[in-house]
């Protein structure tokens, strides 16, 4: 019983002493660009080593032709996947027509497991993406989202949309319903 117990220990050192922590730049590049695995390689935590990500932390807002305003609330975190856990940037977001009606609101969702906040995911050169999924996921209100900061005061978010326009038809009879974020690229200023 003692030979297993250590054989078991010996086990778990090796497993532990191999696991890497990678930061988001090589995350970026090697892995979700060069298609590398993070499980072959045993990574157990990717993260913003560089401060990369702490330039985009804030309040932001923009204000459609309309009259819809779009509040960004972006924080950095740790994200837990399956066998890993990255750093990251969400966004919490309100969106209120031009009478005052809420559309959406998602500032007071505590922790960062919900589906409704915005995560994210790699950069790809200068530009951070994140996934969204809304409400209606399933409805099509889903996608990627790019941000680029483009002012060197670093005050304009430059926001992309890239909804994917999938409906689920066995949860989504009625068919797609329409984004609520705004589909075309759009400029945030920082508050």
């Amino acid at each position: 019983m003692k030979k297993l117990l250590f054989a078991l220990g010996l086990l778990m050192l090796h497993l532990t002493c191999n696991a890497q922590t990678i930061s988001l730049e090589t995350y970026s590049t090697e892995y979700v660009a060069g298609k590398k695995s993070v499980f072959e390689d045993d990574i157990e935590e990717v993260k913003d080593i560089n401060n990369s990500l702490d330039k985009f932390v804030g309040n932001w807002n923009y204000t459609s032709d309309t009259g819809t305003l779009y509040e960004f609330r972006i924080t950095k975190d740790f994200q837990d996947h399956d066998f890993f856990k990255k750093e990251g940037l969400s966004i919490r977001y309100k969106i209120t027509d031009s009478s005052g009606n809420i559309i959406e609101n998602t500032f007071n969702i505590s922790g960062n497991t919900d589906s409704l906040i915005i995560h994210g995911d790699y950069f790809l050169n200068n530009t951070y993406v994140l996934l969204y999924g809304g409400r209606k996921s399933f409805c099509g209100q889903f996608g990627q989202i790019f941000i680029t900061l483009t002012t060197p005061d670093q005050n304009t978010l430059d926001v992309d949309f890239d909804p994917e326009v999938y409906v689920d038809r066995k949860r989504c009879p009625t068919g797609y319903v329409g984004q609520i974020l705004p589909e075309n690229g759009v400029s945030f200023i920082r508050q």
